[in-house]
């Protein structure tokens, strides 16, 4: 179905990431990473989301209710370093479609032609 597959919650996940909403795209990068639990690219993305949400700095987390909740500015300094972020990452829209035309072959080999993207 249209939006379920890993490349449309790895997709999601950035533009969630880049507009400021991390816990929403770790939300859809963790359910790429259940379709494709060991690509490289949404295991770095979701590893680097969960450092801006929990910066290494924080105390352990054990008393949940104790630690506050981030504060705006928190939340704009993690949208700030996942922009920069973002803005370090490649644009190159051949790897995407090398990625859809390869799975569209593996899809036509295994019998399933007939099937919609």
């Amino acid at each position: 179905a249209l939006g379920t597959d890993a490349d449309s919650h790895y997709n999601r996940g950035n533009a969630l990431a880049k507009q400021g909403h991390l816990v929403d795209a770790l939300t859809a990068y963790d359910a790429a990473l259940q379709l494709r639990p060991s690509d490289a690219d949404i295991l770095f993305n979701r590893d680097l989301v969960q450092r801006l949400l929990n910066p290494p700095s924080d105390s352990p987390k054990g008393g949940g209710a104790s630690t506050p909740p981030p504060s705006g500015e928190a939340e704009r300094e993690a949208a700030r370093v996942a922009e920069q972020w973002l803005r370090a990452i490649p644009d190159q829209p051949g790897s995407l479609l090398r990625r859809k035309l390869l799975a569209e072959q593996k899809r036509r080999q295994s019998g399933q032609a007939g099937q919609a993207w």
